[in-house]
């Protein structure tokens, strides 16, 4: 899945620094700070305080179902109602590169009844990617925290005479745009992220937009398309049995599912940092002291053993961050993604 959803889908083309990301052993300030929330002493009603959420709850995922986000807020809501004994319930509302749902949540009661759950589009790159957006991300929805990434990987077909990025690298700067490399998507996180690689590696490659992974996949198994910068869930399968050959992964760290495939800092291309995240925000006055409990909560849900086991098994790793670390992220991805879709003149079709 894109970004994981991608914030615009690409015409089909035919044949041819992070946040402080932990598992989930905390500490320092965190640790306390989300100890506190869990205590049922947390709150400024001290022991009477309810914990959250204390009433119904909904969590809007603003793409269809099926994807990343909507698997992530069904595990929250799940377990969120298993402690809580309140309906939580998932509402799907896509549409418009995932703006719709974000503006339902972002125009709803700061109460803590309606959640929206997200990615870099959401939070990050759709407010210079669209001209006018009917609310303003960055003073619209407050954060509550993130929960999980998911690195990008570079792949290139089995015919490309390439074995490691710097390989790669200088096989395109030989076959001068000739070299076709696919996204999911246009001004997907795959795309914005072959922008970034570019930029820092100086690689010759044309970006070529499909509808999805599942399609790219088709094409870069057949040879037809030359290489492709793609979230590792849409192509892992494809990897382990030999379809196609991966080169590197744009997390910071290895990822967990890939142990034995570089970072791209491994293979010898610095600054190309990039992941699919997912966090959840709320409206924007909703005070602090309830997003802190948000968080906490949601943190909880996810650290169950079978939610860590399932996460892992899609190539997710699982984060956790307070209110506040959540938006040093959300702005730390917009000045980067601005200054890739500025460099590149990324827009909307």
């Amino acid at each position: 899945m894109a970004s994981c959803e991608p914030p615009h889908a690409g015409s089909a083309v035919p044949s041819r620094t992070g946040p402080r990301r932990r598992w989930w052993t905390l500490g320092g300030a965190t640790s306390v700070a989300l100890a506190l929330a869990l205590s049922p002493l947390a709150g400024a009603s001290g022991a009477h305080a309810q914990a959250w959420p204390a009433k119904p709850l909904k969590i809007v995922v603003p793409y269809a179902p099926g994807g990343t986000s909507d698997i992530l807020a069904r595990i929250v809501a799940q377990k969120l109602g298993e402690s809580s004994g309140q309906p939580v319930i998932v509402e799907n509302r896509p549409g418009a590169s995932g703006n719709i749902g974000a503006e339902a949540v972002a125009k709803s009661a700061p109460d803590g009844t309606t959640i929206v759950i997200g990615g870099p589009n959401n939070f990050s790159s759709n407010q210079f990617l669209f001209n006018n957006l009917s609310y303003n991300i960055e003073k619209d929805l407050a954060a509550i925290t993130l929960v999980a990434e998911l690195p990008n990987v570079l792949v290139v077909a089995n015919g490309v005479d390439a074995n490691n990025v710097k390989e790669f690298i200088a096989y395109t700067k030989a076959h001068p745009s000739t070299v076709n490399c696919g996204s999911p998507g246009n001004a997907t996180t795959g795309h914005l992220t072959l922008e970034l690689f570019k930029m820092k590696s100086g690689a010759d490659v044309q970006h070529v937009p499909y509808r999805g992974s599942a399609p790219l996949s088709v094409e870069l198994m057949a040879g037809r398309v030359h290489c492709a910068i793609d979230n590792i869930s849409g192509h892992i399968a494809r990897i382990k049995e030999g379809s196609v050959r991966v080169l590197a992964v744009t997390s910071s760290k290895r990822a967990p599912v890939l142990p034995d495939v570089p970072t791209m800092a491994e293979a010898g291309t610095d600054g190309v940092v990039a992941t699919s995240w997912f966090a959840f925000a709320a409206p924007a006055t909703t005070p602090l002291s309830l997003r802190e409990q948000m968080a906490a909560a949601i943190t909880k849900a996810m650290s169950a053993p079978d939610v860590v086991e399932r996460l892992t098994g899609l190539g997710l790793t699982p984060l956790a961050t307070t209110p506040q670390e959540t938006q040093a992220h959300f702005e730390r991805e917009a000045a980067k993604w601005k200054g890739v879709i500025a460099a590149a003149n990324v827009k909307i079709e």
